[in-house]
């Protein structure tokens, strides 16, 4: 960073526990449907990404499973959707939100890379794990975004990025890939986010 006078300034440590895509959803309870055509284990797998988010204390805030669904297209149509799907980018998955005239979101949905091996729950060198994926990209229909950066000693009072939810990457090599649990840092996004009001920008 430089300063006024375009000197470099002094190096001073900073941390980002989580980051918020400034919209926030219309109500605090928001039912999702899945397509039919998932199996049980990863029907059970979406859910419980879901009801880790929802376990999150405090937080008003709450997915609802509202069933299954015929549909099998992204689109703001009023349905939120979690379906199979194929992405050309290598993606795990990719989630679109969408908003009324407010700017709040009133739709989201989630596409799962179909061409991609999957277990409900374990990941290994060829197989993602659903449940660590679905966990990351509730996070994004919540708002919440990607964190990035790869420290190896992570700065006081915060823990290191990868250790997080919504770290971007799921790797082996970071051994994040069997992600299944929120850190105090993705949690507190939430709570800040839909518990708290928003700051005047």
């Amino acid at each position: 960073v430089r300063t006024d006078e375009n000197q470099i300034s002094e190096k001073y440590p900073f941390t980002v526990p989580f980051s918020f895509a400034r919209e926030k959803w219309n109500s605090n309870n928001i039912s999702y449907f899945v397509n039919a055509d998932i199996n049980t284990d990863f029907l059970n797998a979406i859910n419980a990404a879901a009801d880790s988010w929802n376990a999150v204390v405090p937080s008003k805030f709450h997915l609802h499973y509202n069933g299954v669904s015929t549909k099998t297209e992204k689109e703001n149509d009023g349905v939120s959707l979690i379906y199979f799907g194929p992405l050309t980018d290598g993606q795990f998955a990719s989630s679109v939100t969408y908003q009324g005239t407010d700017q709040q979101i009133i739709e989201a949905d989630i596409i799962i890379n179909s061409t991609q091996n999957w277990s409900a729950t374990t990941a290994n060198e060829t197989t993602a794990n659903l449940q660590s994926v679905m966990l990351h990209e509730f996070g994004h229909w919540l708002h919440l975004r990607d964190l990035c950066g790869n420290l190896n000693s992570p700065y006081p009072n915060d823990i290191h990025s990868i250790n997080k939810v919504m770290y971007y990457s799921r790797d082996p090599t970071l051994e994040n890939w069997n992600l299944i649990t929120l850190s105090d840092p993705d949690k507190a996004g939430l709570s800040w986010i839909y518990d708290h009001p928003a700051p005047v920008i």
